[in-house]
């Protein structure tokens, strides 16, 4: 039996965030959707740089009230991403049991676990991230805020094995004498190993700019919204946010019946997470970030579980030699495997009245009562892909 920890810890990390840095900052953005201005007015940019290569004959390229509050003006246009930042910071730590043991000359048992957490605040896309995709951060000026479960942890991992020569036949403890019932009888071994691990975290995002719209009365900073509308909407959130929605506190964020239907059609399935655990942030007028982490650590898809077993059949012929036949079954059992969930954004819309002015009313802020919900939100991801459905192969071998 052996016992062992391990701790890392990783600073100056690159991620997978490209952080935009041509982006105003969140109070500059509240300041002017509480002063109702009209984020989508055009005007001449500030340097009145021109189209083709500034052609003094050509245009003035405009730009809108949104891109005037861009701290870098000559790149009014642009995102201006930094690309490969080294901003990431990472912590792990686990306890790792193993056990091994031969309690015959036969049969050997051996085993492992682990007992781990990791934390980063980068976009680790490592296999099956996050909810099987890459957590998008919701603030680029604020990474320490990212720092949560990385998107591949998985606390508990723990593999059980065995091998063993079944004593019949030939020169072993149960043989009979009898060279032809021997030959039959002896020559068995078997051998497995069982998988049982933690689900990987998942991640939500509001899917819309939430509050984060600015609402303008027509006749106001060039408003002229055109037909019956009586007001400029326009989404205030630029590049490099991605918005996600607060918890609503005592309700649990995965359906605790959705076993009984998780993959039948949208209209009657049962979603693996509740939306209404889900709220808007802010209020209007009054835009704001969301309390959820980017990634949930009581939202982890199934744990997953497998069984891998080896049996064959040793044919001894002359002295020279041997043939053997054998059969691998993978997920023996064929458990179920669900690779997260496939919608991510609860919001499919929700954006003020063109004519009121208004933001749509959310019963209690409860999402899953608004109509604009996404669908398919919280749905599972498909079953047993990737070749872990049940398999059996069949082979054999002469050796000589």
């Amino acid at each position: 039996m052996q016992v062992s920890y391990q701790g890392v810890k990783g600073t100056h990390l690159y991620g997978g965030f490209n952080y935009p840095r041509n982006t105003p900052a969140l109070g500059v953005i509240v300041a002017a959707v509480q002063a109702g201005k009209n984020l989508a007015a055009q005007s001449n940019n500030t340097y009145n740089i021109r189209n083709n290569n500034n052609d003094p004959t050509a245009a003035i390229l405009q730009e809108t009230a949104l891109q005037k509050l861009y701290p870098y003006q000559n790149f009014f246009n642009q995102t201006l991403p930094e690309i490969y930042p080294r901003r990431g910071t990472m912590h792990y730590n686990a306890i790792y049991v193993s056990v091994n043991q031969r309690l015959t000359k036969d049969l050997t048992f051996l085993s492992n676990w682990s007992w781990s957490k990791s934390l980063d605040n980068v976009a680790a896309n490592a296999g099956f991230a996050g909810g099987f995709g890459t957590a998008p951060p919701q603030n680029p000026f604020d990474t320490r805020a990212e720092l949560s479960l990385s998107s591949f942890d998985q606390p508990s991992r723990f593999r059980a094995g065995y091998s063993y020569s079944l004593p019949f036949g030939f020169n072993r403890r149960f043989k009979t004498g009898v060279r032809v019932i021997d030959q039959i009888i002896g020559g068995f071994t078997t051998s497995g190993i069982a998988s049982m691990m933690s689900g990987f975290p998942n991640y939500v995002a509001l899917g819309n700019p939430g509050y984060y719209q600015s609402v303008t009365p027509k006749g106001v900073d060039q408003c002229n919204p055109g037909g019956t509308a009586q007001y400029c909407v326009f989404s205030a959130l630029p590049a490099g946010y991605t918005l996600r929605p607060n918890r609503v506190p005592g309700v649990p964020v995965i359906n605790p019946n959705w076993k009984k239907n998780p993959f039948n059609s949208l209209s009657t399935v049962t979603p693996y997470l509740n939306p209404a655990a889900f709220s808007i942030p802010g209020a209007p007028g009054a835009p704001a970030l969301g309390n959820v982490p980017r990634t949930m650590g009581d939202a982890r898809s199934p744990r997953e579980f497998f069984f891998d077993m080896r049996v064959a059949k040793d044919f001894k012929v002359y002295k020279k030699y041997r043939v053997q036949v054998n059969a691998n079954f993978s997920n023996v059992f064929n458990h179920p495997v669900y690779f997260g969930v496939n919608g991510r954004t609860l919001l499919s819309s929700f954006s003020p009245d063109t004519t009121t002015g208004k933001f749509p009313t959310v019963p209690n802020n409860n999402i899953s009562q608004y109509s604009g919900t996404n669908v398919s939100f919280g749905t599972l991801a498909a079953v047993n892909t990737q070749g872990i459905s049940r398999v059996v192969r069949f082979g054999a071998e002469f050796n000589f």
